[in-house]
């Protein structure tokens, strides 16, 4: 058995043997995403990599990591499996070790990935993977906590804004999973926050934003020195949406000014318990207009208030 290590983009020959496993083991939909990146559409923002198993010819399991150019020291997990003629042999266990190993040596601090399998589960907890309270996701922090590493990574800095940043793929995870402080992240793409709806989400969190960007809509995400999300506010049809990371709700409001520069008639449907998010567009102009929406995911009925603002 042999290990291969290989960096997007790939031919789409390289790519089949990867489609057909995934396929098998996950679904046509989990099985074109993955292998929608491994074509290295993102090369100018994310490094992809594919880990994989041969025995000769025969492909026995993969697991493939993204990192952002703009902070490679968080990544994102997926695609970890085993064929079913090499389960039992402990392929995913010394594929993962080995993506680890190259994550740390580069410097490594979060990774991040998904799973509501328990016997995955075992595996990625022996590595030191941790659920995150309210998810489905796990995070492994590398020589760090996770209070430490949020306190470092969201240091007041310099900020950049971005627009429809392919950045998103990774660096949204921290803010999704674990400080978003709203009900409601992002009601323009359902997100809400682990602390209301337990999230089943982690890598496939990003294509909501670009099933967004294809149908017309817009994002803009808020960034410190580290790179790190701070903030992402979004349009979609004249309904403006943002989440932020608690020390960043002033500075949110840029997001914000910049998605009404799209609309003349902004709205925000506001969860009826986000208390800080109805005063942050309060304190913008926006008003209740009396209008109740009840939005459904998963199995939830929740209520919105709508507010309106003249432009």
């Amino acid at each position: 058995m042999i290990i291969k290590k290989m960096k997007a983009p790939l031919t789409q020959k390289e790519i089949k043997p990867f489609y057909d496993i995934w396929n098998r083991v996950f679904g046509i939909d989990e099985a074109e995403s993955a292998s929608k990146k491994l074509t290295g559409y993102e090369s100018e923002y994310n490094d992809m990599y594919i880990y994989s198993c041969w025995d000769g010819n025969v492909l026995l399991g993969t697991t493939h990591i993204t990192m952002s150019k703009l902070c490679p020291s968080v990544c994102g997990i997926g695609c970890v499996c085993s064929s079913e003629e090499a389960r039992g042999r402990g392929i995913g266990k010394i594929i993962f070790s080995a993506v680890l190993e190259d994550f740390d040596s580069a410097g490594g601090q979060a990774a991040f990935l998904a799973t509501g399998n328990p016997v995955a589960a075992n595996l990625y907890q022996s590595f030191g993977f941790q659920y995150l309270p309210g998810t489905k996701a796990m995070c492994r922090f590398t020589n760090t906590n996770r209070v430490r590493f949020e306190k470092e990574f969201y240091e007041k800095s310099e900020l950049t804004v971005l627009k429809n940043s392919p950045y998103l793929r990774t660096l949204m995870l921290p803010l999704a999973l674990t400080t978003g402080t709203a009900f409601s992240l992002d009601s323009n793409i359902q997100l809400f926050s682990s602390k209301a709806i337990t999230q089943i989400y982690c890598e496939s969190l990003y294509p909501k934003y670009e099933k967004l960007w294809e149908d017309g809509g817009i994002t803009f995400s808020l960034h410190n020195k580290n790179g790190a999300v701070c903030a992402v506010a979004s349009i979609a049809d004249y309904r403006i949406d943002v989440f932020y990371h608690q020390d960043y709700a002033e500075e949110s409001k840029k997001l914000i000014e910049a998605c009404q520069v799209y609309t003349q008639k902004p709205y925000v449907l506001i969860a009826k318990n986000d208390c800080d998010k109805e005063k942050l567009f309060t304190e913008m102009g926006y008003r209740p207009c009396g209008e109740e929406v009840v939005m459904e995911f998963n199995g939830y009925n929740v209520p919105f208030a709508r507010f309106e603002k003249n432009v």
